[in-house]
């Protein structure tokens, strides 16, 4: 236990009252059923009094008893005799537990009491404030980089505050002189003399400790933060416990993990694309650093487009949807990217199976500007190889993918950013037909302090999604190429104070889409064709805030104002309103002018509401409408390299949803576990069907093979999570039913005669189970089991002939299902070692995807054989996949 005390660096909790020594008073809460670390915890912050010891100490075991009521001193050394450890006491108020027989009495503490203060703010013009704010960011003393979940305490008070996303914190402070301590899971302890009396900054630089607790996870909110806040059906997911997840082939899948979440479902297996409470895949936002991403999948949807090496972190939201996000009327997913290394050159990477990744970062400018440049690539081939279908083993597929950033802090309060995200995809089928796609997305964002309330944040977007089809065959080669082009603009300001938290803004998003050029080779049988080119503007007006409206009751919302304009850039057709749409009934035709066709405003309210019943419980509701005004065209229930997006126009209404839920939280054994149940239901208008035998790609006419209706969908969502100790995760159970309804006069234009069926993705019950086990510093297995409904389907029921034609009878539309679905997934973690101080880190992990080979139905179809039409199953991955894969870090 030696490498413990190496300089008595036995970091662990250490916050407590450092000017005064309370060990003589007695315990006031009851510390049965509390973890040992927990109770110590406790007594540092409530007694001030300072206690060092080693996690391994411990574990995770229970105080056995009551220790309310007895004195602090008695109970310290209460836990030195049943733990068999001496109780060491340095001065009055610091104890250090060690092993019997270890003498430590003149190794130094690493944080150092000072008499004198260390920092002095003031006003240069000699003013005072009676009430002052501090505020600064709190980074890594390594890398520069800001430290989310940082504690921030004044020592004897019950003040004290957790930076944020980006390391920022803020206090408010009496004029006066204070010990704050600056704490951060894994770092070293800094404690602070600070006399204030004006407003002021104090930045804060961490180092990491001896004893790295990385078995604990950081969260950048208070442990009852799900209890506290006003956030329903929203889940921040932390870039570690993304890395845990098993995977198919070692490859990390950010998208893959929201599928984990209760209310979110697969739409199948290798497949791109996800649906969330009823929703369809086209229905979800997907941001990266504020850019739109249309296409977000690798390898045809086996693996995500984001390399999980530059992400910061993941907000996905599925309830309450913040107003300053418009466009879907399902959840949105925002991925935000890290800073580059501001202290030193660094990198990491990783070798699996299927692709390798390589990251470098470091300073431009030391402490000023950062940059990081990560690429990823794939040596896929020998999958589809290794597959007995000659057709598989004569295809070939491959990605890569490049990020880029560049961060330069102008000053403290002012920072710029430059982002850059690349990735193409390609394949090949049968040596013959050539699919090839790429997505590109570059922005700018800058970011200022105005002052200690307000600050702005701007942004500039470009991105692209493109797709090319070629066919090589000389009689039938063709080029079918597809574009979509977009600009977004995004203008924030934000308003923060003790009880006030508030954001306005603009946003602008300018779409020019292409919807296909069709070019025939040179002996091609195949004509030229040019579909027109689609133009819009997309302009959101917003305004949020929260509020605590008394200590027991918060409120979230705001309104957001949405405004699209649809140009007039191709001929539209108008049909006669007695007839189904069909080109036989076309009676007019208006001609393009590349003005203003189409106007639609929608009002967009959101509103949460929590009541807090106690530290340990809160019971929310929320409303949220949403508008959203361009569609994917698909008849599949997944997102495909092929898909089209259509703009809202003359004959396709935007979709609108809106959506009320109801909730209650309960966190249990001091915040170690989580549980929650929710409630909802979401009303959803325009939502887009289709004709059978619809023809989507290259239709002039596309409405005529459209349909719209409405929607509902309701249901439960159950979630338990444990957050500490050697064993954390959770498990849901999700039960929801989607509907829609589309109805006319016209017979060709009903589904199922008008009445309510069930959507492609209707997936009664769901249930999601991930869990995390740390042996020891150098091993951790995880895994995770997933279980659903089958989806439904249209199946054939019989048949008939009429003129020697056989015609099949099919069932009203999705009135079957596919077999069920659930597959289990391990993975283990092995740490050759766990030196902090050292130059080179690496680690093994093994996997294994589908352990039992559950063969689940991607899809069921039907094969004449003479008589009845016989049920066959399609299975992409219907076997198990071992993984190994190798990551470094220098």
């Amino acid at each position: 236990m030696s490498r413990f005390f190496l300089g008595l660096s036995l970091l662990l909790c250490s916050s407590a009252c450092l000017s005064q020594s309370k060990p003589d008073e007695k315990i006031t809460f009851n510390t049965s059923g509390l973890t040992y670390t927990r109770m110590l915890q406790l007594i540092q912050d409530k007694h001030g009094v300072r206690v060092f010891y080693d996690l391994d100490f411990f574990n995770e075991e229970m105080v056995p008893v009551d220790f309310s009521g007895q004195f602090v001193l008695n109970v310290l050394e209460a836990v030195s005799i049943k733990r068999k450890l001496q109780l060491i006491r340095p001065d009055d108020h610091t104890f250090i537990y060690a092993p019997r027989g270890e003498n430590v009495q003149n190794k130094p503490l690493d944080i150092n009491i000072k008499k004198t203060p260390d920092v002095i703010i003031a006003s240069s013009k000699g003013l005072t404030k009676g009430t002052c704010r501090l505020s600064g960011t709190v980074m890594d003393g390594q890398t520069g980089l800001p430290i989310i979940g940082s504690t921030i305490r004044v020592a004897g008070t019950t003040k004290g505050t957790i930076s944020g996303a980006n390391g920022r914190y803020d206090l408010s402070l009496a004029s006066g002189q204070y010990e704050i301590i600056f704490s951060a899971l894994g770092y070293t302890d800094e404690l602070m003399i600070v006399e204030i009396s004006y407003d002021g900054m104090l930045n804060m630089e961490l180092y990491e400790s001896v004893i790295k607790l990385s078995d604990i996870v950081i969260s950048g909110e208070k442990d009852n933060a799900n209890i506290l806040n006003t956030k329903m059906g929203t889940q921040t997911l932390d870039v570690e416990t993304i890395k845990k997840l098993p995977s198919l082939l070692g490859e990390k899948d950010i998208v893959k993990s929201v599928e984990l979440l209760p209310g979110v479902t697969s739409v199948g297996e290798g497949s791109a694309g996800f649906n969330v409470r009823g929703g369809g895949s086209d229905q979800n936002l997907v941001l990266l650093q504020g850019s739109p991403v249309f296409n977000y999948s690798h390898f045809l949807g086996f693996f995500s487009a984001f390399n999980a090496d530059v992400v910061r972190g993941v907000d996905f939201y599925r309830g309450y949807i913040p107003p300053e996000y418009g466009g879907r009327i399902s959840s949105v997913l925002d991925i935000s990217l890290r800073d580059g290394n501001y202290k030193n050159i660094a990198g990491k990477g990783g070798i699996s199976l299927v692709s390798s990744t390589l990251l470098l970062e470091g300073p431009i400018q030391k402490d000023t500007t950062s940059f990081f440049l990560a690429g990823r690539g794939t040596y896929s081939d020998w999958i589809l190889n290794s597959y007995n279908n000659p057709d598989v083993q004569n295809s070939s597929s491959n990605f890569y993918d490049i990020n880029a950033k560049v961060t330069h802090k102008i000053d403290w309060s002012k920072q710029i950013s430059a982002n850059f995200y690349y990735s193409e995809d390609k394949f090949n089928f049968l040596n013959d037909t050539i699919y090839n796609w790429q997505t590109l997305a570059v922005n700018l964002i800058y970011q200022q302090i105005l002052n200690k309330s307000w600050s702005l944040k701007s942004s500039l977007s470009k991105g692209q999604y493109n797709y090319l089809v070629e066919e090589p065959q000389e009689n039938q080669a063709f080029k079918l190429k597809y574009l979509i082009d977009y600009y977004v603009t995004s203008h924030h300001v934000s308003y923060d104070n003790d009880r006030l938290n508030a954001t306005a803004g603009v946003q602008g998003t300018y779409y020019t889409i292409n919807s296909g050029s069709l070019e025939g080779g040179p002996n091609s049988e195949i004509n030229d064709f040019d579909m027109p080119t689609d133009k819009a503007l997309d302009i959101g007006v917003f305004a949020q805030g929260e509020y605590d409206l008394s200590p027991k009751l918060k409120i979230a919302g705001g309104l957001r104002l949405s405004n699209f304009l649809k140009y007039n850039t191709d001929s539209t057709f108008i049909y006669l309103d007695e007839f189904p749409k069909s080109e036989d009934h076309i009676y007019d035709t208006l001609l393009p002018d590349n003005q203003v066709a189409n106007t639609f405003h929608g009002l967009e309210p959101r509103i949460g509401l929590t009541y807090i019943l106690s530290e340990q419980s809160s019971v929310k509701a929320s409303f949220t409408k949403t508008y959203q005004y361009i569609h994917l065209i698909s008849n599949t229930s997944a997102i495909t390299p092929l898909d089209i997006w259509q703009t809202s126009g003359y004959h396709i209404k935007p979709q609108i949803g809106k959506q009320y839920s109801l909730g209650y939280y309960h966190n249990l054994s001091n915040n170690r576990y989580e549980t929650s149940a929710e409630v909802y239901y979401k009303e959803l208008d325009n939502v887009l069907e289709y004709k059978n035998g619809a023809q989507l790609v290259l239709n002039r006419k596309l409405e005529t093979d459209l349909l719209q209706g409405v929607g509902a969908a309701y249901g439960l969502e159950m979630l338990v999570k444990k957050n500490a100790g050697k064993l954390t995760g959770w498990a849901s159970y999700t039960y929801s039913r989607t509907f829609t309804k589309v109805d006319s006069k016209f017979e060709s234009e009903r589904i199922n005669n008008g009445y309510f069926y069930p959507a492609n993705y209707d997936k009664p019950h769901n249930i999601k189970i991930f869990g995390s086990y740390k042996f020891n510093h150098r091993i951790t297995l995880n895994w995770n089991f997933l279980y659903s409904t089958g989806r439904p389907i249209t199946v054939p029921v019989s048949k008939y002939r009429i003129d020697n034609v056989v015609i099949n009878n099919f069932s009203a539309r999705n009135q079957y299902r596919i077999p069920d679905y659930h597959r289990l997934d391990i993975a283990m973690d092995i740490f050759p070692n766990h030196k902090v101080e050292k130059v080179f880190e690496n680690y093994w992990t093994l996997g294994f995807y589908n352990v039992y080979a559950r063969k689940n139905a991607y899809s069921v179809f039907f094969e004449d054989n003479g008589s009845n039409p016989t049920a066959r199953q399609l299975s992409v991955l219907g076997t198990i996949f071992p993984s190994i894969s190798y990551n470094f870090k220098f």
